[in-house]
């Protein structure tokens, strides 16, 4: 579930009437969405987001038109968006096992993880077949770490977080902010690349320069001594990074796929 500019409101202050009687504001009280089927604010309380429904669609929208106040605001709505990827999930599922075959689980995390020792492939392999065979259980031995994913009962996918989780237990991934510094990513990858036997060079960055433009970098860097920077899809405002040699490459996207993984070439 996503939003689109358009649907992007200011709400007024909180007034006994509920109207707004001025110039849209610069830095709003909250933030309004309005979509197709629900009505709803984010405002910010102390340093966390409260999300708050109105059944009634009692709202007052006031078009958002400053363009800087729309960059100041669009950590909330990343923040916003993988809350309602979370609630979109919890709503419409009745939680459905994925179809996934534990042999092709099997084979995409030892593909992934060839450079590691068995004992850790197996160690990833069964959290995430946990989490497939018995997901109630699975969230109950690792309540601490998925709350700090907004999870707190099965939801669809639960095997794909509970993957990347393991994964970067052991250091098999890196997950990055999507707007990390160009240090933190170097670091990050470097240690990746590090582990697969190559080594990145660091990147000339400027203060305007996206994240997602030095991730660009270091990948035709990888790609220069045949290896690939990919990121795991997981409904986020964040890259979840790994690095695989060239020719593995088609074999890692065909497991990937099977598995209900998708996957983003950087």
């Amino acid at each position: 579930m996503g939003f689109t500019r358009d649907q992007i409101f200011f709400n007024c202050a909180r007034e006994t009437g509920g109207t707004h009687t001025g110039e849209p504001y610069q830095k709003p009280a909250h933030i309004q969405i309005n979509t197709k089927t629900t009505l709803f604010w984010v405002e910010e309380t102390g340093q966390t987001l409260q999300f708050t429904y109105d059944p009634t669609r009692n709202f007052t929208p006031v078009p958002l038109k400053d363009k800087k106040s729309f960059s100041e605001l669009e950590g909330y709505f990343l923040a916003l968006e993988k809350h309602l990827n979370i609630i979109n999930d919890i709503r419409n599922q009745t939680v459905q096992k994925p179809p996934v075959a534990a042999k092709d689980l099997r084979s995409f995390i030892q593909t992934l993880l060839k450079q590691f020792e068995k004992e850790k492939q197996e160690a990833v392999y069964s959290a995430t077949l946990a989490s497939l065979d018995t997901p109630q259980a699975y969230i109950k031995d690792h309540q601490v770490q998925l709350a700090e994913r907004g999870i707190t009962n099965p939801v669809q996918d639960l095997h794909i977080i509970a993957l990347v989780n393991a994964l970067e237990e052991i250091g098999a991934v890196a997950e990055l902010d999507w707007k990390a510094d160009d240090q933190t990513a170097f670091w990050q990858i470097a240690r990746l690349a590090q582990k697969q036997g190559v080594a990145i060079k660091p990147i000339k960055s400027t203060a305007t320069m996206e994240t997602s433009a030095f991730l660009s970098n270091f990948a035709k860097d990888l790609a220069s001594q045949n290896h690939v920077l990919e990121s795991i899809d997981i409904s986020s405002d964040s890259y979840v990074l790994y690095i695989v040699p060239a020719h593995s490459f088609k074999k890692m996207k065909r497991l990937a796929k099977k598995i209900g993984i998708r996957t983003e070439l950087i």
